[in-house]
């Protein structure tokens, strides 16, 4: 049987239309070629070896800089307890001088190896961040301490923050509730972050910042106020002991009548019961306040029973 013209000449063009049309390839047909495959193969292992060795690289270099900041941090301890044992036993000795310069110059050595092996340490504490911004206030480097003591607000406000449920924050930031506590209270997280603040504003003091240092102390003050589970027996003494620092960091520069109002607010709120003349901190407030008035008058040279230096408040009994 034979077919007419018409229907072999449309037959052969569907099969001219098909012979000319590529096949459809699979999106994984690529992988038939094995030079392929091995070459992915490659370029995997290439970029785990090069993630590794980085990985590897930045926690050695972790650990040797934390080795060197402990280094430094052990030897200026030392150098400073050597030399306030030296000053005491030694103030009349003939070389008296020349060992104290020495023993400065090792403290400086000491102050900036710590300072810089902590650039790019993670994990330090806000402990950590204050004991080397105090030497550097010790140098007078106040500038340096404030980055310092900022580091170790941050630190101790994101440990607090850590164990505040997202919830509570929430609430509190809609005006809902109060300010958020951890669910597992630490006396020494609230001490540690008032402390960080309290150096933060005598840093920013003596960097002629009087308003900014302001705002630190009342800001120390009030994380003990906003603290729902610190005891309240124990908010009225560290009150006192941010007015006492407060009003010792202006001493230091001569402001006596400032100084003055600290502490006497720091005096007022002082615990009764420790308001006796064997208690060392009441007796410093009692000769802080006696300079004070008395400077107002005449002035007069800081009280020598007054360190430049805030420490931290006591923890509540």
């Amino acid at each position: 049987m034979t077919l007419n013209k018409p229907i072999e000449l449309r037959l052969k063009r569907l099969e001219e239309a098909a012979a000319g049309k590529p096949k459809k390839q699979s999106r994984l047909a690529w992988l038939a070629d094995p030079a392929r495959v091995i070459s992915l193969v490659a370029l995997f292992i290439t970029l785990i070896t090069t993630i590794y060795t980085w990985r590897k690289d930045a926690i050695q270099s972790q650990e040797a800089r934390r080795r060197e900041f402990n280094s430094a941090i052990e030897q200026l301890i030392e150098t400073g307890l050597k030399n306030y044992e030296y000053i005491k036993n030694n103030k009349g000795d003939q070389n008296f001088g020349l060992m104290n310069s020495w023993f400065t110059s090792q403290s400086m050595i000491m102050r900036d190896k710590a300072a810089n092996s902590m650039l790019g340490l993670d994990g330090l504490s806000a402990g950590q961040y204050i004991l080397v911004g105090n030497a550097m206030m010790t140098a007078g480097q106040p500038n340096r301490a404030s980055k310092l003591f900022q580091k170790a607000v941050e630190v101790a406000q994101y440990q607090r923050d850590l164990e505040i449920g997202h919830l509570d924050r929430i609430k509190f930031l809609m005006g809902l509730g109060t300010p958020p506590e951890p669910d597992t209270f630490d006396v020494a997280s609230v001490t540690e972050l008032a402390s960080a603040y309290i150096s933060l504003g005598a840093s920013l003091y003596f960097a002629s910042k009087p308003e900014e240092a302001a705002k630190q102390y009342e800001r120390a003050q009030a994380v003990y106020k906003n603290s729902t589970n610190y005891p309240e027996a124990g908010k009225s003494e560290a009150y006192a002991f941010v007015h006492k620092f407060w009003a010792e960091t202006l001493a230091q520069r001569g402001e006596c009548a400032q100084a003055k109002d600290h502490f006497a607010a720091a005096q007022a709120l002082f615990p009764p019961a420790r308001k006796n003349a064997q208690d060392t901190d009441w007796a410093s407030l009692q000769y802080g306040l006696s300079w004070a008035t008395q400077c107002i008058s005449f002035p007069q040279p800081p009280p020598a029973a007054n360190t430049p230096l805030p420490t931290s408040p006591p923890m509540p009994k």
